[in-house]
């Protein structure tokens, strides 16, 4: 498959759902730091670039090299209610299928709310505990 290398974000396939450049789509994997899978999982994205995407299962402590480009080609074929573990096995085989699943779950798939929401919480607990939680939830009230 050929890399997309325009300016644009996205690219509109059949079907009518948007998907990624592969420069967007290495950038949202580089931006990554901690995911979680469908199943509360933890797995980390080590690095990413346009060659290779390092995660690191978190419990096991092993890590998952994968080739990008396999990644992405799942990303333009699935549909984001069809990512898991075993749609991504033709892509990126089965040793690192939970891992690609885990990543395209949080950045492009179903997962998203959550994985928007936890960093969210994560980062008004980190500046400002509870009440930092609180001022920004009002803050966005107060905007609709």
């Amino acid at each position: 498959m050929n890399i997309n290398k325009s300016k644009a974000k996205t690219v509109k396939l059949g079907g009518g759902e948007e998907k990624h450049t592969f420069e967007a789509f290495v950038r949202l994997i580089a931006a990554e730091k901690s995911i979680r899978s469908k199943a509360n999982k933890e797995w980390r994205v080590v690095r990413a670039n346009a060659t290779t995407t390092v995660i690191l299962d978190v419990s096991r402590r092993q890590e998952h090299r994968i080739p990008t480009q396999a990644i992405y080609d799942a990303h333009l074929a699935l549909y984001a209610d069809e990512i898991q573990v075993a749609t991504l096995i033709p892509y990126v085989g089965r040793v690192h299928a939970s891992a690609a699943s885990a990543l395209l779950y949080n950045i492009v798939g179903n997962g998203q709310r959550q994985n928007n929401l936890r960093k969210f919480v994560n980062s008004a607990l980190k500046q400002g505990g509870f009440e930092e939680l609180q001022r920004r939830l009002a803050e966005i009230k107060e905007r609709k």
